[in-house]
């Protein structure tokens, strides 16, 4: 098993907890969210600094693929797993079964980490989490990752402009719900609001001068703007694209987006292109 290959564990010798079932792409995501959060590590001004990690979406910590034959640690008990310098995990999941389910499986299987488990919709259960994301810890100032691995526009804009507010580095991955309904049609004539909201000038401007024809056009467009108002936030970013291995999927593409008001973006990405082996592009 790779460095970054999930645990696998019996369904029956786990628990009767619900899991989350995924496509095989699902493991790449997860690897690529590894690299990213060992880069961060890499930041020389993070060495001496206590660091929690923030995980919006953590869903109910095992997950299983079609075949249906193994449950599989999914990314946040992989994390809990991993070799990250973390003094403090906190996971954030709006369904209230998965959030339970992942309090008893870090019990069961990392019982000795510093867990919080915060249930809800994040952009109410943001207003509780300034208490458990403190300016320091001890003597030193903490550094705070923020990892956000749900649809986009379910974190709303006001969100991510009080995770700016707080000076955390954010670790976005980009996708948005496609379906027969969920189009690109539905989002540009029903969530006109939505986009406005999250986007402002920075959505019509480039709606304006963009093509949009396709579900992989809107989301093209959407990755632009998302990089846009993060850097209008304060953020510097890199971000990388990468491909689904689902065949027949509307949109063939997410992205993975690395934001942070620090002067540590050049030694992200710096270890990050060495990841390129596992990406289809890098870029601005």
């Amino acid at each position: 098993m790779t460095e970054n290959s999930p645990q696998q564990h019996s369904i029956v010798q786990t628990d009767n907890f619900p899991v989350l079932p995924v496509e095989s792409w699902y493991f790449d995501k997860l690897g690529i969210v590894q690299s990213y959060l060992k880069a961060w590590h890499s930041r020389i001004d993070l060495r001496n600094k206590p660091k929690i990690l923030l995980y919006i979406g953590s869903g109910p910590g095992f997950v299983q693929t079609n075949d249906g034959q193994q449950a599989l640690q999914g990314t946040p008990l992989s994390i809990l797993a991993g070799p990250y310098d973390f003094q403090r995990y906190i996971f954030c999941e709006e369904n209230s079964d998965y959030a339970a389910a992942l309090k008893v499986r870090i019990g069961k299987f990392y019982p000795h980490k510093h867990t919080l488990i915060v249930e809800g919709d994040i952009n109410q259960t943001i207003e509780k989490l300034p208490p458990y994301l403190p300016d320091k810890i001890g003597r030193s100032t903490t550094a705070i990752l923020c990892l956000v691995d749900v649809q986009s526009f379910d974190v709303e804009f006001e969100t991510m402009q009080l995770l700016a507010e707080m000076g955390v580095d954010l670790l976005l991955v980009n996708s948005y719900r496609h379906s027969e309904y969920y189009n690109y049609k539905f989002y540009l004539e029903e969530e006109r609001e939505t986009l406005n909201a999250y986007f402002g000038s920075a959505w019509a401007r480039l709606a304006e001068s963009s093509e949009l024809v396709s579900d992989t056009s809107f989301f093209m467009l959407v990755v632009k703007a998302y990089l846009e108002q993060m850097r209008h936030l304060g953020y510097k970013v890199t971000a990388t694209l990468h491909k689904y291995r689902q065949p027949d999927i509307p949109v063939p593409y997410y992205q993975i987006a690395y934001c942070t008001q620090s002067r540590g973006l050049n030694a992200v990405k710096k270890k990050m292109a060495e990841e390129t082996g596992k990406q289809i592009n890098l870029f601005e």
